[in-house]
């Protein structure tokens, strides 16, 4: 079931992601989260 938390949650995790991603490639920069920076996210995940 949809709630008010798990959007928001939602939304804290692609922001989190984005931010990363950011860093990853630079300063300076805007990165929004994508299906494939998700599925590379979870990926890292499992090897850590």
């Amino acid at each position: 079931m949809l709630t008010k938390k798990n959007e928001v949650e939602g939304l804290l995790n692609q922001a989190d992601s984005g931010l990363y991603r950011a860093k990853e490639n630079g300063r300076n920069r805007v990165e929004h989260s994508t299906a494939a920076a998700k599925k590379a996210a979870a990926g890292r995940a499992r090897k850590s």
